[in-house]
């Protein structure tokens, strides 16, 4: 995909693009977001075509920015058929073009016979077929780790299973491939498929075949019920979670057949969920001791990867980082995971701050809400430019539990705050029992593209949020 605007701030007075090629291998094109001139030309056998575009403005960076294939102009190209490094492709249609990428992997998932005996070993016994997925998987994650190698008909063929057994790495074609021959072992059928990942890649046209739709490759175990989808290059994540850059779009599934498009793995907001339950104290000088619980299910999972794999020093660094509250003083966590319909993990946390309520006079003040305060990225803006974009949605519950002190009684409860727009809702309430100050909040923000038309309604949505999010109980000395 050629872009002739590539970042902020930069207006564009003309670009050019001119394609030489043989009538005998023609290509195929597509045009966005431009006003694009288009000149053929053609003498004898030889052919060309020259788009140019002029005068596009600059654009500036705004909070949820859409793709930019979304809104800057650019240009697609594809051959129709093609000849490179002694191997021919075609493009007529992605059966054709997975014809050639499955001639690049065929013949190269052979397994020595010392780690064959291992994979068998280590799945013997096994009833469940998802069980030897795993396993064969962590197996994999367990023996290798990910390097970029742009190699093999320049950098479209894997390397051979056999050397990344050997070596212990491999790029997401290599690593792929090998989990793809470690699988066959155990007589566990799996397809190899492309992918476009990240916000700024993805198969998007069914009707153009192309190989710069998709960057990345990982793996599909078709199962009775559902497909597994492993993503081979992170030595983190667990088996069958492929993350947001590949969820939600679709993929090229490769076979003996050639290329046909499927989806990926779909979540919703409802389905990336974060739940928060906190019991709290304030004492008489207002500090706090709480324990609280975060459980995250769905893409929100991958809040805590990162810090559920390193040592117990970076642990605690890493809470000390990312806990809202101020000088925090951590008396015990404990990460954890678990499969029962799905993947889910948590994080417990024993913890005190100090002055968290600030004292004045007779009076202390808090924020009720602890550890889920939302600072709005959207703020009002006279001209919205673009329209808003969420790649991904999310759901948050939070309920709070904050004894307070017997020598203070109320004297401002913070108001109850409820909001909805296209983009989602929200809703904070507040209560007392038992000498408690109760919280109860929710937040959904939806995945999609938004109309710029609506801009004033959603960054009113999320000054609500900002709002209700930092309010602050207000309690006198009796």
């Amino acid at each position: 995909m050629a872009l002739p605007v590539r970042g902020t701030g930069l207006a564009l007075e003309q670009a050019d693009l001119t394609v030489f090629f043989d009538e005998e291998m023609p290509i195929s094109y597509k045009t966005r977001n431009g006003n694009f001139d288009l000149v053929e030309n053609e003498e004898g056998k030889k052919k060309s075509c020259h788009w140019s575009i002029d005068t596009v403005p600059a654009y500036e960076a705004e909070p949820f920015m859409p793709p930019k294939r979304n809104f800057l102009p650019w240009i697609m190209l594809s051959p129709v058929s093609f000849e490179y490094e002694r191997t021919r492709g075609n493009f007529d249609k992605w059966q054709q073009y997975g014809l050639w990428v499955n001639e690049l992997i065929t013949g190269r998932d052979e397994i020595p016979e010392e780690t064959r005996t291992k994979i068998l070993e280590l799945i013997d016994g096994d009833e469940n077929i998802n069980t030897s997925i795993r396993k064969i998987y962590e197996y994999m994650q367990q023996n290798t780790r990910y390097i970029n190698i742009s190699m093999g008909i320049g950098g479209f063929q894997p390397i051979a299973a056999e050397d990344v057994n050997e070596n212990g790495y491999g790029d997401c074609k290599a690593l792929s491939n090998y989990t793809k021959a470690l699988l066959k072992v155990a007589g566990i059928e799996s397809f190899y498929a492309e992918i476009g990942n990240g916000t700024e890649r993805a198969v998007l046209f069914p009707d153009f075949p192309s190989i710069n739709q998709t960057n990345h490759v990982i793996l599909c175990v078709p199962g009775q019920t559902d497909s597994i989808w492993l993503e081979c290059t992170n030595q983190q994540i667990p088996c069958g979670y492929i993350g947001h850059n590949n969820a939600n779009r679709k993929a090229v599934l490769i076979s003996d057949n050639g290329g046909h498009l499927v989806n990926t793995p779909r979540y919703t907001a409802t389905d990336n969920l974060t739940t928060t339950t906190a019991n709290a104290v304030i004492n008489d000088e207002g500090n706090l001791a709480c324990d609280i619980r975060f459980n995250y299910h769905g893409l929100s999972c991958a809040r805590i990867f990162y810090p559920m794999n390193i040592s117990a020093k970076e642990q605690k660094d890493w809470l000390m980082e990312n806990l809202q509250a101020d000088q925090v003083s951590i008396n015990d966590y404990a990460f954890s995971d678990t499969i029962i319909d799905k993947y889910q993990n948590s994080l417990a946390l024993s913890m005190t701050a100090s002055n968290y309520a600030t004292s004045i006079g007779k009076r202390l003040m808090l924020e009720a809400n602890i550890f889920n305060k939302y600072s709005s990225a959207i703020t009002q803006r006279p001209k919205r430019l673009n329209d808003i974009f969420v790649d991904n949605g999310y759901s948050e519950i939070d309920s709070v539990k904050i004894l307070l002190p017997k020598t203070y009684s109320l004297e401002y409860m913070p108001e109850n705050h409820a909001d909805s727009c296209l983009m989602g809702s929200y809703a904070i309430s507040f209560g007392t029992t038992d000498g408690s100050l109760t919280m109860k909040r929710k937040l959904v923000v939806k995945g999609g593209t938004f109309s710029k038309e609506s801009y004033g309604e959603i960054s009113r949505f999320f000054k609500t949020i900002d709002d209700g999010d930092h309010q602050k109980v207000v309690m006198i000395k009796r």
